[in-house]
């Protein structure tokens, strides 16, 4: 029998794809006209017992680049958080996750947005006092979730996420947080270049 948070994963992933969907028929910038650097900082949760019970997660600091891309919003994302053992009894690790997502942002006021869509990625584990050099990468997806508040080319920024990465045991890991985000203007020659 499925758990409840599976079928809650399962769920928020295909409401991303209907909201793209929905709404992706109004095209509102040019493809690779700009660049938003965004630094955040994230507390992660594990879902599954067999994680949850062996390890913590510390809170994770994250870097992302968000560029128009046709329909909505193509993003580039890494985050880095720590793998800790309450009682010291399991090994400890370092984890780097590396995304690629396709989001939509919806306008609700001249400041105001909210940013939702699906990523697929990389977790990258590595233990961090052990002999033996230990490393393990995954294959993950998820969804997120994002209001944000934008004044002239800052945006400061709210996120919910889910993400499921495919371990023997699939390991879910639900993180909120929030950052700020930089609107960089690329010039015409360039864009011309990555097209």
């Amino acid at each position: 029998m499925k758990s409840i948070w599976e079928r809650l994963f399962k769920t928020i992933i295909a409401c991303c794809f209907a909201f793209i969907l929905l709404l992706s028929t109004d095209v509102k910038s040019q493809t690779f006209s700009k660049l938003d650097i965004g630094l955040g900082y994230n507390s992660a949760f594990l879902i599954n017992d067999k994680f949850s019970s062996r390890w913590d997660i510390e809170n994770s600091i994250s870097f992302s680049i968000l560029t128009p891309f046709y329909i909505g919003t193509a993003g580039l994302g890494v985050d880095y958080f720590f793998y800790s053992s309450p009682d010291d009894q399991n090994i400890e690790y370092k984890s780097f996750v590396y995304t690629f997502g396709l989001f939509f942002e919806q306008k609700i006021t001249k400041h105001f947005s909210i940013t939702l869509g699906p990523y697929v990625g990389i977790q990258d584990l590595r233990a961090t006092e052990t002999i033996d050099n230990v490393e393990e990468r995954e294959l993950l997806y998820g969804a997120k979730f994002e209001p944000a508040f934008k004044f002239s080319r800052i945006s400061i920024f709210l996120s919910a996420e889910t993400t499921r990465t495919f371990f023997y045991h699939p390991q879910d890991i639900v993180s909120f947080g929030g950052g700020l985000r930089y609107e960089f203007k690329l010039p015409e020659t360039l864009q011309n270049i990555i097209k």
